[in-house]
C-alpha cells in the first residue's frame, strides 16, 4: 500500500492503482516536470508544481468523464472515486509518496 501524505491528510492507494493513474494521465498528455518513474519511488516528495499539474490534468479527465461516463468507463480501469480523491488531494500542493510499513 502507498501513502500520499501531507500534514493532517493521508490517502492510502494500491501501488497498481497509482501506477495506472500515472500511466493514464501521461497517455492523455500530462507531462510532469520529474520523470514518471520517480513518482513511483518510496519517499518521493511530489513538489507543488507537479502536484498542481497532476490535479489540473486529473480535473480535465473528471470533467470529460462527466460528459460521457459510459465511454470513459470503457477506457478507465481504475477506481474513479479514488482518482477523484487523489485529484482533490493533489490540488492542495506538495505531498510525500511512501510505502506503508
Amino acid at each position: 500500500m502507498l501513502l500520499l501524505t501531507r500534514e493532517g491528510w493521508t490517502i492510502e492507494v494500491e501501488p497498481s492503482t497509482w501506477s495506472e493513474i500515472l500511466l493514464f494521465l501521461t497517455k492523455c498528455g500530462w507531462k510532469p516536470s520529474a520523470p514518471v518513474h520517480h513518482l513511483l519511488a518510496n519517499d518521493f516528495t511530489m513538489t507543488g508544481d507537479i502536484a498542481q499539474s497532476l490535479a489540473a490534468a486529473g480535473q480535465i479527465v473528471l470533467d470529460e468523464t462527466m460528459k460521457d461516463p459510459l465511454a470513459a468507463y470503457s477506457v478507465i480501469k481504475f477506481d474513479m472515486g479514488k482518482f477523484a480523491e487523489i485529484v482533490d488531494f493533489a490540488s492542495e500542493g506538495e505531498f510525500i509518496i511512501s510505502r506503508k510499513v
